[in-house]
C-alpha cells in the first residue's frame, strides 16, 4: 500500500515538469525501457533556485521524483548530493515491496544532474 504522502504527491506533484532553462539535467533508466527518472536544477551561485522532474505513471516513480525536487530546492549543489534514497524512502513513509528502487533512481538521477556541475568546474 501507498502512503498518504505518496497519494498526495502522485495526485499534486511538486515541480514536474521539464524547466526549458535548465542549467543543470540528469537522467536514470530509459524512458520507454523500464522505470526512467529525469531531473532538471537552475542553479545560481552553487545554489539550486529551481528544479523538475519527469517520470513515468506510476505513483511511487511520481512522488519520488516530487520529493527529490521540491527537497532540491534551496539547497547547494554539495548540500543536495547527500540526499540518500534511504532519506527519501524514511520521508515518503516507505515504498511498498518491489518499490524501493524508485529511490534510487530518483537520487541516480539527481546525483547525474549534479555532476554536469562538476563537470563544468573541470573545464
Amino acid at each position: 500500500m501507498y502512503s498518504q504522502l505518496i497519494l498526495s504527491l502522485f495526485q499534486s506533484p511538486y515541480h514536474k515538469g521539464r524547466l526549458a532553462d535548465a542549467t543543470l539535467t540528469g537522467n536514470a533508466g530509459i524512458q520507454g525501457q523500464g522505470p526512467f527518472m529525469e531531473v532538471y536544477l537552475n542553479h545560481s551561485d552553487n545554489v539550486i533556485v529551481d528544479s523538475g522532474f519527469e517520470t513515468y505513471t506510476c505513483p511511487a516513480a511520481v512522488a519520488c521524483g516530487s520529493f527529490i525536487a521540491k527537497w532540491s530546492c534551496g539547497k547547494t549543489l554539495d548540500e543536495a548530493r547527500m540526499i540518500t534514497a534511504d532519506d527519501l524512502n524514511i520521508v515518503l513513509g516507505g515504498l511498498p515491496l518491489g518499490k524501493e528502487h524508485l529511490a534510487t533512481l530518483a537520487v541516480k538521477a539527481l546525483n547525474s544532474a549534479l555532476d554536469m556541475a562538476n563537470q563544468e568546474v573541470q573545464k
